[in-house]
Formats: C-alpha cells, structure tokens, sequence
C-alpha cells in the first residue's frame, strides 16, 4: 500500500504521525505558523547559499510535538527530529 503522504526520508517519524492524522504539509505550515515554502525547505533538510541546513528552530519543533501530544501520542521533539 502506498503512503497517502510521501515518505519525508529527513524525519521518518513525523511523516507516520502526519499520514496517522491526516495532516498535510499545507497544515504543518499554519501549526508552527510558516510559509509553506519555508516548511517544505525544512522538511527536506534544504542547505541555505551558506552551505548550511535549514532546521526547525526549538519553538517550532515544540509546536509540531505539542500538536500530536495533544492527539494522544506519548511523544517527545528528540522523538520526532533527532535521528536515531
């Protein structure tokens, strides 16, 4: 079966948990309260013209984990955004 939504290969765990509520990148963008494309470089791990990877800042990774505590999860941001 193919994943409603594309696999994010940067942060696995949150592309399960946006297929398991249905959210869309659309909807990740008003959560932390981005531009879409702004979201979609930090989803993708995009590198800046200075070479460096654009991340979620600390308050936007806590709005993302908040959201899906919030659902229910028993989650945590290293859960979500640190690798394993």
């Amino acid at each position: 079966m193919t994943p409603k939504y594309p696999v994010l290969s940067a942060y696995p765990v949150l592309a399960t948990l946006m297929a398991k509520y249905n959210l869309n990148k659309a909807s990740v963008s008003e959560l932390i309260g981005l531009t879409y494309r702004n979201t979609i470089r930090k989803l993708n791990k995009v590198k800046n013209k200075n070479g460096e990877v654009i991340m979620f800042s600390l308050i936007e990774a806590g709005k993302i984990a908040k959201y899906f505590r919030d659902k229910g999860e028993n989650i945590h941001i290293e859960d979500i955004f640190l690798p394993e």
